[in-house]
């Protein structure tokens, strides 16, 4: 008779494969977060400069051609400049070192086993799911209103969004959330205290004219409930009948 083994997976060891796992998710998602802030806040100018411009190229590039134009150029270019470089190189070799049979410039690359490094590719791959899922669990708890203030935020930045794509383009949208990225970012750094003491006093204006808006309401509701008992109570009644009702006194029914 032949007898089935069973295999255990210990609890722990699961439990411990999670935790890793969410530890490197936390990690690749707060070492991308401190990179984003790092390009807007302009800590090196010069990569946060060449990462807008290109952005910006790239936009202007997709406005005024199609992706399918900007894969036959690059293709064109790539193809005649390395057309031009490797015949180059061969004819050097050949006057240089007068040698009749030449190297060819990219051989190493060409006769390479693997063209693509298959642990990079894994990397770049764990990278971009943790990115995603972190941008899936975000958006999921502004929808669902974990945090009240956050989901308004959003909601009137999308409401914002929706009109504006009614008049500008998404191509115009986008070029001015860019600019808008790595412009605000850096102001409010160099005039933090002065952008602090305007806010400040903007949420105390706002703070007074909420609570003076409650007020004045409060007010008219009275104002309407007092107005409305007094017509109910003049309805079919003399004068002192009423006054009487406003008293909360008995009236008298009149023949």
């Amino acid at each position: 008779m032949k007898t089935s083994a069973t295999t255990e997976v210990d609890p722990s060891s699961t439990s411990g494969f999670r935790q890793r796992t969410s530890t490197q998710r936390n990690e690749t998602t707060q070492r991308i977060e401190t990179e984003i802030l790092s390009l807007l806040h302009w800590e090196n100018p010069m990569r946060s400069a060449v990462v807008m411009s290109s952005i910006l190229g790239s936009l202007w590039l997709t406005r005024s051609y199609s992706l399918l134009q900007l894969g036959a150029m690059a293709m064109s270019l790539a193809i005649g400049i390395n057309l031009v470089y490797v015949h180059l190189m061969f004819q050097s070799q050949k006057v240089l070192s007068d040698q009749s049979h030449a190297t060819h410039p990219y051989r190493n690359m060409i006769d390479h086993e693997r063209a693509i490094d298959r642990h990079h590719v894994r990397q770049l791959t764990d990278s971009g799911i943790d990115v995603a899922e972190t941008l899936i669990r975000g958006l999921t708890r502004i929808v669902l209103i974990e945090d009240t203030k956050t989901s308004i935020k959003w909601g009137v930045l999308s409401y914002l969004v929706w009109h504006l794509s009614a008049y500008l383009s998404s191509l115009s949208i986008l070029t001015l959330v860019t600019l808008s990225a790595f412009t605000f970012p850096r102001l409010y750094i160099s005039n933090k205290d002065v952008v602090d003491a305007h806010l400040q006093k903007g949420q105390v204006l706002l703070q007074d004219s909420l609570t003076r808006a409650q007020t004045t309401a409060m007010e008219g509701i009275q104002d309407t409930y007092a107005k409305a008992r007094a017509a109910a109570a003049k309805a079919g009644t003399t004068g002192t009948d009423a006054k009487n009702t406003l008293r909360h006194a008995s009236v008298t029914l009149k023949e």
